[in-house]
């Protein structure tokens, strides 16, 4: 079975999340949900480095139980994703975020994909392009269809897109699927 490993960037910047989106009692409350390892990672972890995949996802758990509402603890989830997104905005991605296009986004997804995964495949249907559509799908783990399309919605965003809708296939009260389908639409 494939080693599973997340980078340190999308760990680092969760920790962020947590850190701007929750005050210093709920911040205590997520890291008292976590193991002692994961809970060092909020502090240590390193933007190059590859992490066991099972962390990033127990601190994705724990944001998500924060909330009984799963509409909320989604809603939450896709804010994580959009902050994830927004600090890449201001790394790897702003010289990008100039010259993308819907297209070039597209194409180019593998290789987001894998700068935060380092398995795969990652799978884009380009064939409604023209119609504002992009549909892509990649492997499932806990909680990935929501921060992705948190993050997904945040590129598009700051490509000056407007109406932006990314909808997935995980029912709203599931944590995951074996294979997550973002359908993203947009104007």
């Amino acid at each position: 079975m494939e080693d599973k490993r997340i980078k340190g960037t999308y760990i680092a910047s969760t920790a962020g999340f947590i850190d701007r989106e929750f005050g210093p009692r709920q911040q205590d409350e997520i890291r008292a949900r976590l193991s002692p390892e994961a809970r060092a990672l909020l502090v240590t972890a390193k933007a190059v480095e590859w992490y066991p995949i099972q962390l990033p996802v127990e601190i994705l758990r724990a944001i998500h139980s924060m909330y009984e509402d799963p509409i909320t603890a989604g809603t939450m989830m896709q804010r994580c994703g959009k902050s994830i997104a927004q600090d890449a905005t201001t790394t790897f991605l702003k010289l990008l975020t100039k010259i993308l296009t819907p297209k070039i986004f597209a194409l180019k997804f593998p290789d987001f994909w894998a700068r935060y995964h380092n398995f795969g495949p990652c799978h884009i249907d380009l064939s409604h392009l023209a119609t504002n559509r992009l549909i892509i799908n990649v492997p499932g783990y806990d909680y990935l269809h929501f921060v992705g399309a948190g993050w997904i919605e945040s590129v598009f965003h700051s490509l000056g897109k407007k109406d932006i809708h990314v909808r997935n296939n995980c029912p709203v009260d599931q944590a995951c699927v074996p294979e997550v389908r973002w359908d993203a639409t947009w104007n």
